[in-house]
């Protein structure tokens, strides 16, 4: 281990020396590993189906790369690696000017640890504690549109916002087939632009109620506007997964049903 500046105890190697008899981990002036540090640049939730442009930023020198950066569930330890979205690469990650881009993982909602390791068999890491947290995906009105697109004979998955059962994201979802991801993958790029999230509520709501349950509020933001059996409603997300109304509804609501943000300025 080398002390400091040309420690003369470490057998003569010093700062700089090309060709050490063995590896050292150099603590002292000049450590390449002091100088690293990692912070989040990215919305903390991600949704639980993947797929989601993931980015860190601070100090991560381009010597020390590859990089990888996996979220470990609090509760269970389960692990899993963001994807690099480069062919070839896998979890390899490496910076460009200054940041990290990565693409994150299918897993379970819940609240995660997330880990960037590097340096020597990825041997070394810094941990974030609490850092992320996996929520419900959205459910994306342009997701549906491009798999009503293809002839029925295509396995898009499904094809309207109705089709595909309440999930709650209790567990990892399984990955879809290569048409269904790409769909997917699309429709992620596009609600990223602030347009087409949708959701279903997840309990029925009688005629004046001022709040409505439902599995998601990824892509609506803190507050805007929402179609609910036809009409238009201002909102305020007040829980994770509450929706507070104004006015009040006008029409009792079913679990089930459909609520579509409003994508255009009031």
């Amino acid at each position: 281990m080398l002390g400091g500046y040309g420690d003369p105890e470490a057998g003569g190697l010093g700062y700089g020396d090309p060709e050490p008899g063995a590896p050292l981990l150099e603590e002292g002036y000049g450590d390449p590993y002091g100088a690293l540090s990692v912070h989040v640049l990215s919305a903390g939730t991600l949704p639980h189906q993947g797929g989601a442009l993931f980015e860190l930023g601070g100090l991560i020198p381009l010597e020390l790369a590859p990089y990888r950066a996996s979220i470990t569930r609090a509760d269970t330890g389960a692990q899993v690696f963001f994807y690099s979205g480069r062919a070839g690469q896998g979890a390899d990650l490496y910076p460009e000017r200054g940041r990290l881009t990565c693409f994150s993982p299918r897993a379970a909602a819940s609240t995660y640890t997330l880990t960037l390791f590097y340096g020597a068999g990825f041997a070394s890491r810094i941990e974030l504690i609490g850092a992320v947290t996996v929520a419900p995906s959205p459910r994306l009105r342009p997701r549906y549109a491009l798999a009503r697109a293809f002839p029925s004979l295509y396995a898009t998955g499904a094809r309207a916002l109705t089709d595909r059962p309440i999930d709650d994201a209790s567990t990892t979802p399984p990955a879809p087939g290569a048409l269904e991801g790409l769909i997917d993958a699309a429709a992620l790029i596009i609600g990223g632009l602030g347009t087409g999230a949708a959701t279903l509520t997840t309990a029925g709501a009688a005629r004046g109620a001022s709040a409505v349950s439902v599995e998601a509020t990824l892509g609506f933001g803190e507050a805007g506007r929402a179609w609910i059996g036809g009409a238009l409603y201002g909102y305020q997300v007040t829980a994770p997964l509450t929706l507070t109304l104004t006015p009040t509804l006008s029409a009792p609501l079913d679990a089930g049903a459909e609520v579509l943000a409003h994508a255009y300025p009031a």
